[in-house]
This record gives structure tokens, sequence and C-alpha cells, in this order.
């Protein structure tokens, strides 16, 4: 999209547009017509059977449900900005957490930090450094994947907290900024 410097709100256009080259025009419509196009109907299907299967609805509630409901949904975002305005929402409170945030606080967890008091925490809260003398500090054990170089091994929790707290905020402004 950077390569663009007026790229459309839709990149598809910007792709299928008459200045792009041919093989960029082919792409963007093989792509339209393969993953959106056919997309649609397997999702339909998908949810169609599932519906009758689970004994949610009956057949014709799962035809509403799996055809006519999402087409009439969409066709009520379809022109305007709520829709992209839901779908930044969506992403700021739900995929920014979820793939940045979760894992830091699961590896903080791991490393050994379990309650609020453990930040704080010298010994063996998230900001303790490592020392040679920290024989019980399972932590830094060797394993088949290391996470970190050797040299910064020491400062895996303190990393790791750093990190989590940096995403967090940074999720907190981009939800900030949209009002």
């Amino acid at each position: 999209a950077m390569a663009y410097t007026r790229a459309d709100g839709n990149f598809l256009n910007t792709l299928s547009n008459t200045c792009s080259p041919t093989v960029t025009r082919v792409s963007a419509f093989l792509f339209a017509f393969g993953m959106i196009g056919l997309g649609i109907p397997f999702c339909s299907i998908v949810l169609r059977y599932s519906l009758l299967v689970g004994r949610v609805c009956g057949p014709r509630m799962s035809n509403v449900w799996s055809i006519y409901a999402p087409w009439l949904v969409s066709w009520a975002f379809y022109e305007g900005g709520l829709f992209t305005e839901l779908i930044a929402w969506g992403g700021d409170l739900a995929i920014g957490p979820i793939n940045f945030v979760m894992p830091l606080l699961v590896t903080l967890t791991a490393l050994g930090v379990t309650t609020f008091k453990d930040v704080f925490e010298t010994r063996r809260g998230c900001l303790a450094v490592w020392r040679r003398s920290d024989s019980e500090d399972k932590v830094n054990e060797e394993t088949v994947a290391e996470p970190l170089p050797h040299w910064l091994k020491p400062y895996y929790r303190p990393i790791a907290t750093v990190c989590a707290v940096l995403l967090t905020i940074m999720i907190l402004l981009s939800i900030m900024s949209h009002s």
C-alpha cells in the first residue's frame, strides 16, 4: 500500500486501476473472485450445515441466518464509515490485546509473576534481573528454543514487562484516538 501515493479505502480498487500493471490488475481480480467471491458462499454453506446439524434451528431459519441475515447486515454497512469504524474499534478492543498483550502476560506468568505484588518484588518479580547465584530460577535454564540472545537472558523478565506495558499503552492510545 505504501508503493501507491493515493491508495483508495478499498485497496483492491487501487490495484484494479488502469494505471496499475496488467499482472497487478489480474492478480487483484483473481484475489477478489477467489478469496472474497467464493468465500462468501462457502461460509454460508458451512454456517447453514452447522445450524442444522447442531439442531440450533430448522431448515428455514438456518437459511435465514446463514444466507439472508449476512447480506442484510452487510447491506446496512455497505456505504459510509460506520463499518470501517466498527472494524477499527473491533481491532483495537480485541485483536490488539489478544495478539500482543496476552502472549506477554502468559510469558510473565511463566516467568513466575502471578500477582501484582510480584511486579515490585525484587527477588523473583518481573523486574528482577537474574544473577548466577539464583540457582532456583527456572526461567534461565537452557531450552530448545531460546527467545532472547544469550547476552540478554538475564534481562528476560524486565524486557517482557516493559514490552507488555508499552504495548498496553499503545493500544490504549489507539483507542483514545478514535474519539
